[in-house]
């Protein structure tokens, strides 16, 4: 589920990050012009950033056992 912010979320870029076969995170480019500024936070994005990371960690262990 992503939320309606009108014709927005069908013009958006969409990244979905999966673990097997869970859905870990969904991230969306929708931003409104007034919105893409230095003061809009993307805090989403720096941790979508460190789950991928940790993810890998766990699987390069698995692999290297």
């Amino acid at each position: 589920m992503q939320p309606n912010n009108g014709c927005g979320k069908e013009c958006a870029n969409y990244i979905k990050m999966t673990d097997g076969s869970d859905t870990v995170m969904i991230l969306s480019d929708a931003v409104e012009p007034e919105d893409a500024t230095f003061t809009r936070d993307f805090k989403e994005v720096v941790k979508a950033i460190e789950q991928a990371y940790k993810i890998g960690l766990r699987d390069g262990k698995k692999l290297k056992s």
